[in-house]
């Protein structure tokens, strides 16, 4: 769910809202094996006695020690730590049984004929859709705590879980964005009663965030950091409209007016690769019109 946070300069910025309908132990544990202090070595003497020979009479003879065996107690040992370091070291996967146990329910993604209004004609003119698919999604969106599976999904993930979206191309998907430490993995669930029965939607494990939503939100409400973001951004002759958090890509998107000269491309790339060297996070930045000017003129 998209959280803003308004700039000093202007109101929030009403193209930036981001609409949700519903509403992460990164780190691998490596293995270091050290080989026991215990384990036998090979070694060799050097025998002083002299032996006959027909090359030179003088000439020493090196007596080489039978190999020793390496004690398999230590090499099983070494085995296992690595192993237990594998083990840990594999990406959280959901185990989808315990959420969807596939009934024998027949996929059936088209609505029955009614006359639709509001909201679903609404949301079909906004995603380019026919009006049956809008009731689909709608349908879908509002029947999850029905289902509670967003629950079931946020109990096995824990603090694994970062965030969600819903994902409004030509196929309609339910977007989990998660801590890296998880499997990432599309699951398609059928819903079985009510309205959205037989109707289904593909649910994406995205597993890109290195913090939580809490930490990227703290990169704009800390002062000392929002300074910082609005000083870097007038330095490219910007001024900010509105900074906010999105889900989507796991990144905060600033929009920034440019009265004088718009920024080009280079720049742009330059200007978002300094915000992120400054804060640590993924910056977006959108040039946009001036909010003042278009306050003025709604008075």
């Amino acid at each position: 769910m998209g959280h803003f946070k308004q700039s000093s300069f202007s109101p929030l910025r009403p193209t930036l809202t981001l609409s949700l309908v519903v509403v992460t132990l990164s780190g691998l544990v490596g293995c270091n094996f050290k080989p026991s202090d215990t384990t036998e070595r090979q070694t060799t003497t050097l025998n002083e006695a002299p032996k006959p020979s027909t090359l030179n009479n003088e000439t020493k003879v090196i007596e080489i020690a039978k190999p020793v065996e390496v004690s398999k107690t230590n090499s099983s040992v070494a085995n296992a730590s690595l192993t237990n370091a594998s083990e840990v070291s594999k990406p959280f996967k959901i185990d989808w049984s315990k959420i969807d146990p596939k009934p024998s329910v027949p996929i059936n993604n088209t609505p029955k004929p009614t006359r639709f209004y509001g909201d679903v004609l609404s949301l079909a003119q906004s995603s380019n859709i026919m009006p049956a698919e809008a009731y689909r999604r709608l349908t879908i969106s509002a029947s999850l705590n029905e289902y509670g599976l967003l629950d079931k999904i946020k109990y096995q993930l824990k603090d694994r879980f970062v965030d969600l979206y819903w994902h409004h191309g030509p196929e309609y998907q339910l977007v989990i964005v998660t801590r890296q430490n998880v499997a990432a993995e599309t699951h398609e669930y059928v819903f079985t009663k009510g309205q959205a029965k037989g109707f289904s939607v593909p649910i994406v494990i995205l597993p890109i965030a290195d913090r939580s939503k809490e930490d990227m939100v703290a990169v704009y409400d800390n002062n000392d950091s929002y300074k910082k973001v609005l000083e870097m951004l007038e330095r490219y002759g910007g001024e900010p409209q509105g900074i906010g958090y999105t889900p989507e890509g796991f990144k905060i998107v600033a929009d920034v007016y440019y009265p004088n000269e718009k920024l080009t491309e280079d720049n742009k790339r330059q200007l978002e690769a300094d915000l992120k060297q400054a804060t640590g996070v993924t910056f977006e930045v959108r040039e946009g019109s001036e909010l003042r000017l278009a306050e003025q003129a709604s008075h």
